[in-house]
């Protein structure tokens, strides 16, 4: 079987995809390209580890995760780099957003939140005279 070149491993299918690719790219490191070329890590199948961490992360109950960019351009990195790293889902595959089952603990209540500071009343108005408008200077007759 013909190896694919580093251009069609790191070929974007979506948006995504070519985020990660493009990071990747950007690094310049030579052994992270030999790497690629050598496991034949496609960028599909990075996304698709990257999702499998996400999922990992997720709390019981919650139908996302929030991750840096920093943690998931690390996952990439270690997706191509390391050769033994299995995915355990398709490439590409999307998160579950299906909540966790109900035999997960129930998640705790949140603490109440303190009640907030009083502002400092207004004071009272008081009569200043009568209110000028931008649109009423040079409208009126001066007193003299």
């Amino acid at each position: 079987m013909k190896k694919k070149t580093l251009g069609e491993l790191l070929k974007p299918a979506n948006d995504y995809e070519r985020l990660v690719a493009d990071h990747v790219r950007c690094r310049h490191d030579a052994a992270l390209e030999a790497a690629i070329v050598e496991h034949q890590r496609s960028i599909g199948g990075c996304l698709g580890y990257i999702a499998s961490c996400a999922s990992k992360k997720r709390r019981a109950g919650a139908t996302c995760v929030m991750m840096s960019d920093e943690e998931v351009y690390g996952l990439a990195v270690h997706w191509f780099l390391d050769g033994d790293t299995d995915s355990g889902t398709s490439p590409g595959a999307p998160l579950s957003a299906s909540p966790a089952p109900s035999s997960a603990k129930p998640a705790k209540k949140p603490a109440k939140a303190k009640p907030a500071a009083k502002k400092p009343k207004a004071p009272a108005n008081r009569d200043h005279g009568p209110i000028q408008m931008l649109f009423d200077f040079g409208t009126r007759e001066v007193a003299e």
